[in-house]
């Protein structure tokens, strides 16, 4: 679609959102009861945050034996808008939610690993500071009921990430399935007050990746498996093992593999169940976003995830290693009353949501990195990084994407590359050579983006307990300790 058709768009978009808010500004505090905006045209729009932990951008329309592997979310893709090419500011989940949530680049907000260990006997984890304004916070602040349906170790209220949600109103299950979360979400929101805010955090599909006999057959036959195949996959703690050794092996911090490797067809086994997982988490969100617009349809829809997931792609596994692909391209997604059905293919980042959602409700700006998507900024270039969950990893790696290439840089393999993504998606072919003053152009961009951080990181702390490290290691974002 041309620029000029999108733009306008978005002119008719907030046009449309600003005459359904004329007045709301009234009568919406927090503790009085309201209809929704079928009866009462004053009332602001919900808002409903869906974040799917670890979701590649290429299963939301991806098919498995003939079967789609996330229906509903590929026909929300088309009743919405959807961005095609939006990109993680971080390829694992702590950096990433900080991100999503205060729309800052993860040099700003400090918020880097899943444990430190620079005092071994006390480990500690980065905590999102309170002088941080969270998306939560500003909308509690504009009368918003705020609740939250937390599953992910790295986001507890402890670390931070329950600023803007009254301490009854944050709920937090650490690995609680899919339909636990959206029941859990249905029975709080049929009590709350309007408008709401809502943020349900889905864990699938996160290693080790098995959501439960009811949906083995759904997307049919399994590959074979070896008997060494099948006993590494039926136990949780091996296979997270495994994981986390192919990971390693893949970075260089081993000479090769110490937990024997899985076969191809256990290995393509692997992806089939992270593909169930992504169907049985579709299943559940489709009964979650169901319900809540059979009850309130004046509601805005936000589907995202925080990073992607290797398979093998660069010889490993996992996220937080590299900001490929694979790892950093991601489901953008929104819908609801008056959002256009479009398609934009310029690249985003999900830390544009929250001043997009700001703007898109009139509600104040807050100073943060992201921009307003609905105000048509036209292509700029959008940065990622990792340090990776852990400082014994050893990952340090940043990139910059423009105008359909990815600049990628390893400090620690003192390496650079620049991919063109869309002839080359598995992004394999290095132009540095054939294409040098791209290279060297991007390479600037990325310098000045860094040197713009320079002495502002500010960085807050607490105490990894036993519990907390334990839920961490089983996920792999803690080792070593």
């Amino acid at each position: 679609m041309e620029k000029n058709r999108v733009n306008s768009l978005y002119v008719w978009l907030k046009i449309a959102i600003v005459a359904a808010l004329i007045g709301a500004m009234a009568g919406c505090g927090k503790n009085a009861p309201q209809e929704d905006s079928e009866t009462s045209p004053t009332t602001k729009p919900n808002v409903v945050l869906i974040v799917m932990d670890t979701l590649r951008a290429d299963r939301v329309h991806a098919t498995r034996n003939g079967h789609a592997v996330m229906p509903f979310l590929s026909r929300m893709a088309k009743s919405g808008t959807t961005y095609t090419h939006a990109i993680s500011p971080c390829s694992w989940t702590k950096p990433a939610m900080a991100s999503i949530l205060t729309g800052l680049y993860p040099q700003r907000h400090g918020v880097i690993y899943s444990a430190r260990m620079e005092d071994p006997e006390h480990p500690t984890s980065d905590r999102l500071a309170e002088s941080h304004t969270t998306l939560a916070e500003s909308l509690q602040s504009a009368g918003y009921t705020t609740w939250a349906f937390q599953t992910n170790a790295n986001l507890t209220a402890a670390l931070g990430f329950a600023q803007g949600f009254a301490p009854e109103d944050y709920h937090f299950s650490g690995g609680a399935s899919a339909s636990q979360v959206t029941e859990a979400a249905l029975n709080a929101l049929s009590k709350s007050d309007l408008p709401f805010f809502a943020y349900a955090h889905y864990m699938e599909p996160h290693a080790p990746y098995w959501p439960g006999p009811q949906y083995a057959d759904a997307l049919g036959e399994h590959p074979s498996l070896s008997d060494y195949d099948h006993a590494l996959l039926s136990d949780d703690v091996r296979f997270m093992a495994y994981y986390m050794d192919q990971a390693k092996t893949a970075l260089g911090l081993q000479d090769g593999p110490t937990v024997p490797d899985l076969s191809a067809a256990g290995k393509a086994a692997v992806e089939h169940r992270y593909a169930l997982e992504c169907f049985a988490m579709d299943q559940a969100i489709e009964k979650l976003v169901g319900g809540i617009q059979q009850r309130h349809s004046n509601t805005i829809f936000v589907f995202l995830s925080d990073h992607g997931e290797e398979f093998w792609e660069r010889g490993g596994m996992g996220h937080g290693t590299t900001l490929h692909q694979e790892q950093v391209h991601v489901p953008f997604i929104l819908v609801g009353p008056h959002i256009p059905q479009v398609s934009i293919d310029d690249t985003v980042s999900t830390l544009d949501l929250f001043p997009t959602l700001l703007a898109l409700l009139e509600l104040p700006a807050v100073a943060c990195d992201g921009v307003d998507l609905g105000a048509g900024p036209g292509p700029r270039p959008v940065y990622s990084f990792s340090q990776g969950p852990w400082p014994a990893l050893k990952v340090n790696t940043r990139a910059v994407f423009f105008d359909g290439y990815s600049y990628l840089l390893d400090y620690r393999r003192k390496s650079s590359s620049l991919f063109h993504i869309p002839g080359d998606v598995l992004e394999r072919n290095d132009l540095r050579t054939a294409k040098p003053k791209v290279a060297a152009h991007l390479a600037g961009l990325l310098s000045a983006h860094l040197g713009a951080f320079e002495g502002s990181l500010s960085q807050d702390g607490v105490p990894l307990d036993d519990a907390a490290r334990e839920t961490l290691e089983a996920l792999g974002y803690v080792d070593g300790l």
